[in-house]
């Protein structure tokens, strides 16, 4: 069922008291008929906000009539992982049927919607692995990827799974490579489809490079697509060549073209994947592709996490992802792809919850409860708690701060020396000052 944000109570510039800021999460369930379960054991849902509350300050002007009206999100939202199979495709990435296995029991415990567990067709060991997972997953719902030919939905079924990805380009260009046209295409693509469909698979159909495409092209296709009774429609850019409007603009031509649930494949080249991907599900697709970390082909797809938590935080929309488990699958495609995971890299990276600057941090040392308040979400989800560095740019109350955790006591003097040295010491190493040189710095200062 569409759910439009449009029913949401409006809020005015000119209200002083916006009946927005006082709905809470109970009105909110009524509203979207999203039940907020992932979060139910760790947060009251009585008089807290949609913006603000025990876990999240985020703006109350995502909730404003003029922002809502236009957003048509359809409920519930399905997470498809591609990490086993366009992740894989990170050049220099190299998963074993043993890592894919592990991965994808991963995601299964974080109650990740879908999973696609790869290709059959490019290795036995990838085929045996899709049949490990179908074997030894029991909430997720194993994909297969798959070209248009049926010899690619005959390995699919030999893997056991029950749905599958069949895709094809609808650009000509790339049509043009492999010799042949979008009609002569979308006619091949029809026979795969009902091949499939007439074994019982569940069909994605995925015309890739839509972006790119003219709408003929992609009308075309797409018709195709729902004539052989495909359950699913992706909207697919490839080479992140869209803006959030115009994914937007495309979703709902799509949407108007046919009748079936639509989905998006977004890439992330222009660093714009999550935002398409959002702008995708805010014109009513059903279903959003994403990878762990956001690996994957050129500059990656999109990532999970990020999606997940945007969903929730700036829209409201819970896709009961265990958030915990979500960490330790990041964790693990980090180490099994040999990607580290970015200080800066949003939500779960480092930097989210450190704080260096003196500024930052007076507010950690004077008001710590109110500190932990303006973060933008609980940092007990992935980093644990707050993490106070000392550095350059630290300040007075980052001094104070690290001797009150250590129950030492410093006069005002002893306080600007250690400051001074540990700014002269981050200089001098053009880095942060570990716990062990602070205290070697404290200990020369309290001694003279």
């Amino acid at each position: 069922m569409a759910t439009s944000l449009r029913s949401f109570p409006a809020l005015g510039p000119d209200d002083a008291s916006p009946a927005i800021f006082n709905l809470n999460f109970r009105e909110l369930n009524k509203i979207l008929l999203v039940p907020l379960v992932g979060l139910r054991n760790r947060m009251s849902q009585q008089n807290e906000k949609l913006w603000k509350n025990a876990h999240w300050w985020t703006s109350p002007y995502n909730f404003v009539e003029e922002v809502r009206r236009t957003s048509h999100f359809t409920t519930p939202i399905e997470l498809h992982d591609v990490t086993l199979r366009d992740g894989e495709q990170t050049p220099g990435v190299v998963f074993s049927r043993e890592d894919k296995l592990r991965i994808a029991m991963k995601l299964d415990e974080a109650k990740v919607h879908r999973i696609e567990a790869g290709m059959p067709v490019v290795s036995e060991e990838d085929r045996l692995a899709i049949k490990d997972i179908v074997k030894n997953t029991t909430f997720s719902k194993i994909f297969a990827f798959c070209r248009a030919r049926k010899q690619d939905i005959d390995a699919a079924m030999s893997c056991d799974v029950s749905s599958v990805i069949i895709e094809i380009p609808v650009l000509k260009e790339r049509l043009a490579v492999m010799g042949t046209a979008v009609e002569k295409a979308s006619v091949d693509a029809v026979e795969v489809i009902e091949y499939a469909r007439s074994h019982g698979i569940f069909v994605v159909f995925f015309p890739y490079d839509a972006t790119r495409a003219d709408l003929d092209s992609i009308r075309t296709m797409m018709r195709a697509g729902e004539a052989a009774h495909a359950d699913r429609l992706a909207v697919v850019d490839t080479m992140s060549a869209a803006s959030p409007e115009g994914f937007s603009y495309l979703v709902k031509k799509v949407r108007e073209m046919v009748s079936l649930p639509l989905e998006v494949h977004c890439h992330n080249s222009l660093s714009l994947g999550v935002a398409d991907t959002l702008a995708g599900l805010s014109a009513g697709a059903k279903a959003a592709h994403v990878s762990v970390n956001g690996i994957g082909e050129s500059a990656g797809n999109v990532a999970l996490e990020e999606v997940v938590l945007a969903l929730l935080l700036l829209y409201g929309i819970d896709c009961h992802i265990d958030l915990q488990k979500l960490h330790e699958a990041s964790k693990l495609v980090s180490e099994l792809s040999n990607i580290p995971i970015p200080v800066n890299k949003p939500v779960l990276g480092r930097n989210i919850f450190r704080r260096e600057s003196g500024i930052a941090v007076e507010r950690y040392y004077k008001m710590p409860e109110l500190a932990r308040q303006l973060e933008l979400f609980d940092p007990s989800w992935f980093a644990g708690e707050t993490e106070i560095v000392l550095g350059k740019k630290s300040g007075k109350y980052s001094i104070l701060y690290h001797l009150r955790k250590k129950g030492i006591e410093a006069n005002e003097e002893q306080v600007n020396e250690m400051l001074a040295r540990v700014k002269q010491r981050s200089m001098e190493k053009r880095n942060l000052v570990t716990d062990e040189e602070f205290d070697q710095i404290v200990s020369a200062v309290l001694k003279t």
